[in-house]
């Protein structure tokens, strides 16, 4: 091989040697290219989605905060339904002492009572056998 050729064969294979260069910058930037562009894209649907997200958030917020009044509202209820029971069984319990009180003194007059007749639990005249209530018999 003669030197023009050797020079030529250089020549080209530096030549391509660029050439190859070349088309890896140009691809890289295109690749980076692409990226940016894709990347600008999920920004702006991330930005597009902030509102829906916010506005989710907010419906969130609201659904919990409309819970916690349903329940400070049930625990109130149910502290009220507590007292009121309370108060009920309080108030039965003082009718049925009173009842008892009542049954004590309506048996103490009867025991007292010369014309109760304590056989039968009616008040009578003792002397015809017949209770007050009861029209005499002739």
């Amino acid at each position: 091989m003669d030197t023009s050729t050797i020079i030529w064969i250089v020549v080209i294979a530096v030549v391509v040697l660029i050439a190859l260069a070349l088309i890896a910058s140009a691809s890289r930037r295109t690749g980076r290219k692409r990226q940016r562009k894709q990347a600008s894209e999920m920004r702006q649907d991330t930005a597009e989605r902030e509102e829906s997200v916010r506005g989710r958030e907010s419906v969130a917020a609201e659904t919990d905060a409309h819970a916690r009044q349903a329940k400070a509202e049930a625990d109130a209820k149910r502290a009220e339904a507590e007292r009121l029971e309370a108060k009920a069984e309080t108030r039965s319990h003082d009718a049925a002492i009173e009842r008892d009180e009542q049954h004590d003194r309506s048996r103490r007059a009867d025991e007292i009572d010369p014309d109760h007749d304590r056989d039968h639990g009616q008040r009578g005249d003792r002397r015809d056998g017949q209770g007050e209530d009861e029209p005499r018999r002739r």
